[in-house]
């Protein structure tokens, strides 16, 4: 059946409605509707519901449009649908749909449950689906589908391919691309299905296919595969195992949603968030959640910024003979820790497209080292003016003009140093980098305002 999609600023007269059908708890009526919206605003609606109406609701949708509700669903909904449903109801559910949908709210369940989940399904599901479980969380195993077009032997021709698309046009959950086989599965072509539909229907698979794309293997890093996807514009992609048999496809939504998860935890670590992705979107999740996925490494910072108190106390005597000094700090810190943070940003974004390593490591210091120059003198004159306009003698002026271009120079090197360091070092780049570089960048950048303080001011007589 048609699906109709409504655009967002309807959705809350769509909650509105379906507010209103819950009070009637006719929720047959409820249910057929909601079977008849899109899996996106489906899953909103039922989010709407109270707990024991939402269950209830669900139970009552046909499993084509369960399904897709339920992997449209905030985490929290998700896995509180599946607690409260039978290991008989998850088993019928997941025996209708592409196994990496399957898998994907298996995934969901203890180890233990899936077992007895699995064992309820039909025995000529349970080896797929055990051995997609098998491959690691991250690899991209567990997001491979067969249901795409598979047409055997070179000599098949565009009409016996589109017969076949049209026979199992059901089963499929994409079709953009035809693979073609040998008798015993080895991948030997592709055809996109533009070209297959205005071919002549005499002419043959090996005459019209094209060499297979880069292939996958099956244990395949999923964020790997999504920057494959992204290089060569694909819509498919085959995975096969390691003598070149096929053994399914990647279609481009499911690297959407690897794309949007790994976003959403690479922004979380920028901020020194530990786990906060698995909250599902902001409103979901309870204050006392965030907080314990947050302190720790506010407290880590917190210690760590006393680092900045121990530089200040050891100027003390600087401070208290130019007093103007004191009013500047903030100044060359936010510097400091801005350059560095968006020296640290390009870097991490480098390393996750594969556009630098380790071994780029002196390069990259240099090239940041440079760009750090450049905005350094941009912001010294700036910065010199401004102090000479509010009043201050030369000197101080002349001080915090040095400090802006050292600081930034500093900041930007040490933003490339350290989340390549970290890579080298097999630890996660954005989650010790961001926080890090603006601690390490207010510690030093003390130290480098105070000691250019004292060679300036010395040399031109500190003012009193």
């Amino acid at each position: 059946m048609w699906k109709y999609r409504l655009p967002r600023t309807h959705h809350g007269e769509l909650l509105r409605r379906a507010r209103e059908k819950a009070k009637t708890r006719d929720l047959k009526t409820l249910a057929r509707w909601l079977g008849r919206l899109h899996s996106a605003d489906a899953a909103q609606v039922l989010e709407s519901l109270p707990a024991d109406q939402r269950t209830e609701v669900f139970r009552l949708l046909k499993h084509g449009a369960a399904v897709p509700v339920l992997l449209e669903s905030r985490s929290e909904v998700h896995r509180a649908l599946i607690a409260d449903l039978s290991d008989r109801e998850i088993a019928a559910l997941v025996s209708d749909v592409p196994a990496d949908n399957a898998v994907r709210i298996l995934e969901m369940v203890s180890r233990s449950r899936r077992e007895e989940i699995v064992s309820l399904i039909p025995d000529r599901l349970q080896e797929r689906f055990r051995l997609m479980l098998d491959y690691p969380q991250s690899a991209i195993g567990r997001r491979m589908t067969r249901r795409v077009p598979i047409v055997v032997g070179p000599d098949a021709t565009v009409e016996d391919a589109v017969n076949l698309l049209r026979a199992e046009r059901e089963r499929y959950v994409s079709i953009e691309t035809v693979f073609v086989v040998d008798q015993d599965q080895l991948l030997i072509g592709v055809l996109a299905l533009s070209r297959l539909v205005i071919a002549d229907r005499d002419q043959t698979m090996g005459a019209l296919m094209e060499p297979p794309p880069v292939p996958v293997h099956p244990e395949s890093d999923q964020g790997e595969v999504a920057r494959l996807f992204a290089a060569y514009n694909l819509l498919t992609l085959p995975v096969l195992d390691e003598t070149g048999h096929l053994l399914g496809a990647v279609t481009v939504d499911d690297i959407v949603d690897i794309i949007t998860a790994e976003n959403t935890k690479e922004i979380l670590r920028l901020g020194g968030v530990s786990g906060e992705g698995q909250l599902g979107p902001y409103w979901s999740g309870s204050v006392i959640q965030v907080v314990r996925r947050r302190f720790s490494w506010i407290i880590l910072l917190f210690l760590a910024e006393t680092l900045t108190g121990t530089v200040l106390r050891g100027f003390q005597n600087e401070i208290q003979a130019v007093v103007a000094l004191s009013f500047f700090i903030p100044l060359v810190l936010s510097t400091g820790g801005n350059t560095g943070s968006q020296s640290v940003t390009t870097i991490i974004r480098g390393l996750a497209l594969g556009e630098v390593n380790w071994n780029d490591w002196w390069r990259a210091v240099r090239r940041e080292s440079y760009t750090g120059l450049l905005l350094g003198l941009a912001l010294g004159v700036v910065g010199f003016l401004r102090v000479m306009l509010w009043g201050q003698p030369a000197p101080i002026a002349t001080t915090i003009a040095l400090t802006v271009v050292v600081i930034t120079i500093w900041a930007n090197a040490v933003g490339a140093v350290i989340p390549l360091a970290a890579s080298r070092l097999r630890l996660d780049p954005a989650v010790l980098s961001a926080p890090f570089i603006a601690t390490f960048v207010d510690a030093t950048g003390l130290l480098i305002y105070f000691s250019i303080a004292k060679v300036v001011l010395n040399l031109h007589g500190a003012p009193s």
